[in-house]
């Protein structure tokens, strides 16, 4: 749809969020509303698109392939270790949201499945990341009246441990959300509608912690 005012032609814009840059700089993924390749408009919800460094610049945005994308909304891709994972409100899930992993295969990606163990639960469950050397994973799970917390899991040699939420002075907000490591593993760089002075109530800021021992 394309609008007229006052001689001007205003074209609809689409919505990209959540970035994620590999570590080697060369390829962004993101999420996007933007149009379909297959369709003229944008969708109500998002898909995972990427760019490529190329030259100077980046190349044109594509759309994952519909074996990562759904009809439903994607959020928060990060590729670690040729999986990419992200999250998803497809009906295969769990809960509300739920996160999912796909091995890169040649320039696309296998069928998307549920991440196992102990990740998902009837609640929410988005924002995966992993530590740079694989050893702590972390995501937010939702509470109660939209409240989230941001939960660790670490891995042993059997495995995934249960997931625990981070103490409340980094959980200190009813949202909090889109953990990211430090290099060296001990510090968590995050996101919390915590209350402050001046803020006004919902709007989120961005904190760095410590990791608890």
């Amino acid at each position: 749809m394309v609008h007229a005012c006052a001689g001007r032609i205003h074209r609809p814009r689409w919505s990209d969020s959540d970035p994620w840059l590999t570590p080697d700089g060369n390829t962004l993924y993101f999420i996007s509303t933007r149009p379909h390749p297959a369709r003229a408009e944008g969708r109500a919800d998002y898909d995972i698109w990427r760019s490529r460094r190329s030259g100077g610049g980046w190349t044109a945005p594509e759309r994952l392939p519909d074996t990562v994308n759904s009809a439903g909304q994607e959020l928060g891709p990060e590729l670690h270790g040729g999986i990419l994972y992200f999250a998803s409100a497809r009906r295969s899930g769990r809960g509300g949201l739920d996160i999912y992993r796909a091995a890169a295969e040649g320039n696309g990606f296998a069928p998307a499945a549920l991440l196992d163990g102990p990740f998902n639960s009837a609640a929410s469950d988005s924002d995966f990341t992993l530590s740079s050397d694989g050893r702590l994973a972390a995501f937010w799970r939702g509470g109660e009246a939209g409240t989230a917390r941001i939960h660790i899991a670490r891995r042993t040699a059997a495995g995934w441990s249960a997931p625990e939420p981070l103490p409340g002075a980094i959980n200190h907000g009813p949202f909090n959300f889109t953990p990211s490591f430090g290099r060296d593993g001990r510090s968590l760089t995050y996101a919390s509608t915590a209350a402050r002075p001046g803020q006004a109530e919902g709007m989120a800021d961005i904190y760095r912690a410590p990791l608890p021992n």
